[in-house]
């Protein structure tokens, strides 16, 4: 991809990155709810190449930004985009693999701030990572561009995070004349149970920007 074609690459991956973004805020926020804070650890060389992603919207940023060249690693739970099938997997949120991150000899690693045990071990390697935290769906745009800055493409990032604030304006502005029915928001299902959000995350604050009343399981 040139860099003549990275903002409109951007633009065109904005909208599949707000699915997934907000999917995955819901199982974040259900182990955590913090203020959004990044924290940047390590000696830290100016433009990483060699990258581990341990959550799968973050993997899905970089490439929106056209860095995914620059992925050496991603999660177990990685699939899109599909480039990265090729690409060796480490663990996830929960079980992330230190000996096959510490494998892949990575100059920046991305950890969510819960992962205190991985953060430890990546401190006492002294291999650079780049910790976040999200609260509510704004959050994101904000880690998209600190992800950006950290690994040198703010431009590209900026074009990511903007286009996605004007698509869910432009939802929001589409959707405030359609009827608000009682919303449950359910992220698991099997044929004998459900999982459902419980408690205002940032998945249902975006639900809630639609104006549409919330509905929790227990209600």
């Amino acid at each position: 991809m040139t860099v003549a074609h990275r903002p409109i690459a951007a633009k065109r991956r904005a909208a599949a990155l707000i699915a997934s973004t907000v999917a995955v805020a819901v199982l974040l926020a259900a182990i955590v709810s913090a203020s959004a804070r990044t924290t940047v650890i390590g000696q830290q060389p100016s433009r990483p190449e060699r990258i581990v992603s341990l959550i799968p919207a973050v993997t899905e940023m970089i490439y929106a930004m056209g860095d995914g060249a620059r992925v050496a690693a991603v999660s177990n739970y990685d699939h899109f985009p599909a480039d990265v099938a090729r690409l060796p997997r480490v663990g996830g949120l929960l079980d992330p693999s230190v000996e096959r991150i510490l494998a892949i000899k990575p100059d920046l690693v991305i950890v969510y701030a819960t992962q205190k045990e991985l953060i430890e071990r990546l401190d006492r390697a002294r291999i650079p990572y780049f910790s976040y935290q999200h609260k509510a769906l704004p959050d994101i745009m904000t880690t998209i561009r600190a992800i950006g800055a950290r690994i040198g493409s703010s431009a590209q990032a900026e074009s990511v995070a903007s286009a996605m604030q004007r698509s869910l304006g432009e939802i929001r502005a589409k959707a405030a004349a359609l009827p608000r029915p009682a919303t449950l928001l359910v992220f698991a299902r099997d044929p004998s149970s459900l999982r459902a959000a419980a408690k205002l995350r940032p998945s249902t604050s975006f639900i809630l920007k639609k104006g549409w009343p919330w509905c929790s399981p227990t209600s």
